[in-house]
């Protein structure tokens, strides 16, 4: 059993780079608790929710994963591959299949608090609401919002959300190759010739390549360049002649800096 994907300020600027390696997509710790959520429990492939069986471990298909939101979700991964979300209706819990494991099973998903999903078949495609969308494109990453919004990253490029709409159509000759979302659910992006965009809009300019990018809670981005300068949402933040080594972004969008001499800089 483990918590809906953590969605935390550090959690979202943990990592940088999001290209995963076939037929994976990248893993990343999660928390293994979630005390604001129901009690969920797994014992020989059953699921047992505040109680209540959900999920009858001795038919032929046993819970593999059970995922739980503190919002009052639960998805379920099971052996056959389905995906099975439950939720609370008035006193008792109720669980809905989601995805059959028609044409393969379910290798990966993501969940929201709020119990939006999206999924990658076992041949990577990609589950949106519970049907298959762009077969023979591979889903690449999974990001969910503390707000609601889940996206993927596709391996052409494309940015989809959890209701099918195309966040970002991509590039063959310019994929994305690293993605975060915000928690108010901002989708942020780098392509491989190393632009910083959000939502279809650009924010660095064209001369320098974007190699690490971090966002507050209020959504303001800071980011530095191959060039070892850094910015915040487009502006460029003086560190003097020397390059940045390491930064920082707060929730209010308070940016802090080491420089490659060890001096230290503040930009309220």
């Amino acid at each position: 059993v483990s918590c809906y994907n953590d969605d935390s300020l550090e959690a979202i600027n943990r990592d940088e780079w999001s290209v995963g390696v076939f037929p994976y997509v990248p893993a990343r710790p999660r928390p293994t608790d979630c005390q604001q959520g129901p009690a969920v429990t797994i014992a020989r492939g059953s699921v047992t929710i505040d109680g209540q069986k959900i999920h009858e471990g001795f038919s032929s298909d046993p819970a593999l994963e059970a995922r739980v939101s503190p919002a009052g979700f639960v998805a379920i991964r099971t052996q056959q591959g389905r995906l099975v979300l439950a939720s609370r209706h008035t006193s008792e819990w109720r669980a809905r299949e989601w995805f059959n494991g028609s044409g393969g099973g379910v290798i990966a998903f993501s969940m929201s608090r709020s119990g939006n999903l999206l999924a990658a078949r076992s041949d990577r495609s990609l589950i949106v609401n519970g049907e298959v969308q762009f077969t023979g494109e591979q889903v690449v990453d999974f990001r969910a919002a503390r707000y609601g919004t889940v996206v993927a990253l596709l391996e052409r490029g494309r940015i989809v959300n959890h209701e099918g709409d195309r966040v970002y159509d991509g590039r063959w000759s310019d994929p994305v190759v690293a993605m975060k979302i915000s928690i108010q659910g901002k989708v942020l992006y780098v392509t491989s010739e190393g632009r910083l965009g959000a939502n279809n809009r650009w924010i660095s300019e064209r001369g320098e390549r974007v190699v690490s990018f971090k966002v507050s809670e209020n959504e303001r981005v800071a980011y530095s360049t191959d060039q070892g300068r850094l910015y915040r949402d487009g502006r460029r933040l003086r560190t003097g002649t020397a390059t940045v080594a390491s930064y920082a972004i707060s929730g209010s969008g308070v940016v802090t800096a080491i420089d490659s001499q060890g001096r230290a800089y503040t930009f309220p």
